[in-house]
């Protein structure tokens, strides 16, 4: 993950603009996150877009792999953790929820299958960390079965083409693919919360990958979906 690493330490800010800046004016996300999230908080990979710093909870741990990310929060009055979701430095059963917003897909490695067994790893991890009965919530884009099954054949050629402007790989995953990895590693009531689905906006212009300013399409060629997932851990 040091390829990663790096690559948030350069552009966090540019992130910052694509993903969380872009959230103001629809915060309706924001607040569902907020609603269902309880307890003492694990936030990995960044904030939620549209968080709202005058509610956010005191009792909030954020962790990221990269010093530049979490650079971004330091008007937040929170705990803050430099490392790495596949190996939590965090003691068992010590949290009652867990975000993940806008970070799964990141967690990548060398090939597709890396990414799979890293969302297991992840996962896995998370359970650990997690109290008796608390739950998970996953924040991500999702893709339809069949287009994660092109962008997985597709893998190598998108990790060449990345590689060649210094970016990381990066693996959107479908909605069944996140289904079976929670039920894999032994969460329960997994509940899919409808969001705003920007997919059929076919001709909508998107720049979907960060560090490439100048690589726009319209969105059919790659019809992202917003999804947000929930799930408990076992009593």
């Amino acid at each position: 993950m040091n390829k990663t690493k790096d690559f948030f330490d350069l552009h966090a800010n540019n992130y910052k603009k694509q993903f969380y800046d872009k959230a103001k004016g629809d915060e309706s996300v924001a607040r569902i996150i907020e609603s269902k999230a309880t307890g003492r908080i694990l936030c990995v990979g960044g904030l939620w877009p549209g968080i709202d710093p005058q509610t956010i909870s005191t009792d909030l741990t954020l962790l990221d792999l990269s010093l530049g990310m979490l650079s971004l929060w330091s008007n937040f009055k929170i705990i803050k953790i430099c490392g790495d979701a596949r190996n939590l430095p965090l003691t068992d059963n010590s949290f009652d929820t867990i975000i993940f917003p806008m970070i799964l897909h990141h967690v990548v490695g060398e090939t597709a299958h890396n990414a799979r067994d890293g969302i297991v790893d992840v996962l896995n991890e998370a359970y650990r960390v997690l109290s008796p009965k608390g739950k998970i919530i996953i924040f991500d884009f999702s893709v339809s079965k069949w287009i994660y099954i092109l962008e997985l054949s597709l893998s190598g050629l998108t990790k060449r083409f990345l590689a060649y402007n210094n970016i990381p790989l990066v693996i959107m995953h479908s909605l069944d693919f996140y289904n079976d990895v929670l039920l894999e590693t032994g969460f329960l009531n997994i509940e899919k919360v409808i969001t705003k689905d920007n997919s059929k906006n076919y001709f909508e212009i998107i720049r979907p990958i960060i560090g490439l300013p100048w690589f726009a399409i319209p969105r059919i060629l790659y019809p992202l979906s917003p999804l947000l997932l929930l799930a408990k851990k076992k009593e």
